[in-house]
């Protein structure tokens, strides 16, 4: 359906291969719907905030792992993976960080076993990739899966122009994710350019994503979850989760072997504006939305399976990727 056939595929992600780590400023590690962490939270410093992260807002819950199987709240894409948090920037606390912190983020997470690294951070403007994080980003995609490699998104910007200038997002050893809202077309903030690769659902449209939220008053709404997420910071996560069911279901591919069964199986949205070209690329969407449910039966179907649409979910909602 339009929540793109994330509950017909849940079940089929144990998560025993697929850990992705999430660069971002804040996960509420005491909220209900999330387990035990697989590693210990990693962190350029600490303060007294009980999460553990690296984006720009201290309010942002986490729509990828939020596990879907616990009778609890909401479920996200790939309920039986593992998050590990990664912190190396807040907009409120710590000084600015380095090159090398950045580097950093990227060694900690492959070298702890992280099989999707998420990234829902970049400059603000125009930048140069700096030549340490280009170079861990590299060792991720080499060496990260012990050898198989590592899946690295990172939003496109939310920019609403080409973001060309960004050197991050638009470095081709990452996939860069695009904003779709719930209308099917480019949310009116995206960046989008020539080197995007796909688009996941986020707001823009009617509905918000739906995910959860830090306790009490300190985040988006006064309760554990929000409607109101969004952003590129949002569509990155999605897609990564959708990378991590794949990578559940059939640990043995490659990161280019996942990369072509993530694209090949993209959903095509907005087809008379998108501006699609013979190749199925759009400036816009890249190679279209992420389809979690054609993306693991094509896994499953590529490591000699039969695809199956069980919905194995005890959450009483779920997460609104796009409705």
């Amino acid at each position: 359906g339009e929540v793109w056939s994330v509950l017909a595929t849940a079940t089929l992600a144990d998560g025993s291969e697929g850990l992705p780590g999430e660069a971002e400023t804040t996960i509420e590690n005491s909220a209900p719907e999330f387990t035990v962490f697989e590693v210990s939270p990693d962190e350029v410093y600490t303060e007294d905030l009980l999460v553990a992260s690296v984006e720009t807002s201290d309010a942002d819950g986490d729509e990828v792992a939020i596990n879907g199987d616990n009778g609890i709240g909401i479920s996200g894409v790939a309920p039986r993976c593992t998050v590990m948090p990664i912190r190396f920037l807040s907009e409120l606390f710590g000084p600015t960080p380095t090159v090398q912190d950045e580097a950093d983020a990227f060694n900690f997470a492959c070298q702890n076993g992280a099989a999707v690294i998420n990234n829902s951070w970049g400059p603000a403007g125009s930048a140069t990739l700096p030549a340490s994080t280009k170079a861990a980003i590299d060792d991720c995609n080499q060496f990260g899966r012990n050898g198989l490699g590592s899946v690295i998104f990172f939003a496109a910007g939310n920019s609403g122009a080409d973001n060309s200038g960004n050197g991050y997002a638009t470095y081709p050893g990452v996939l860069a994710v695009t904003a779709v809202n719930d209308q099917g077309v480019l949310s009116s903030y995206s960046s989008f350019g020539s080197t995007v690769d796909l688009c996941a659902p986020s707001n823009g449209g009617v509905n918000g994503i739906i995910t959860t939220d830090r306790l009490g008053t300190k985040g988006y709404s006064n309760t554990e979850y929000t409607d109101s997420f969004g952003g590129t910071s949002s569509a990155s996560p999605t897609a990564a989760g959708v990378m991590g069911l794949i990578l559940s279901v059939n640990p043995s591919l490659t990161r280019a072997e996942a990369i072509d069964v993530l694209l090949d199986t993209a959903e095509k949205v907005d087809v008379a504006g998108g501006s699609y070209n013979g190749s199925g690329f759009s400036n816009f969407y890249g190679y279209g939305r992420a389809n979690a449910a054609d993306a693991v039966n094509e896994a499953v179907t590529r490591m000699g399976g039969s695809p199956s649409n069980t919905i194995y979910l005890n959450g009483t909602t779920f997460a609104a990727a796009g409705s």
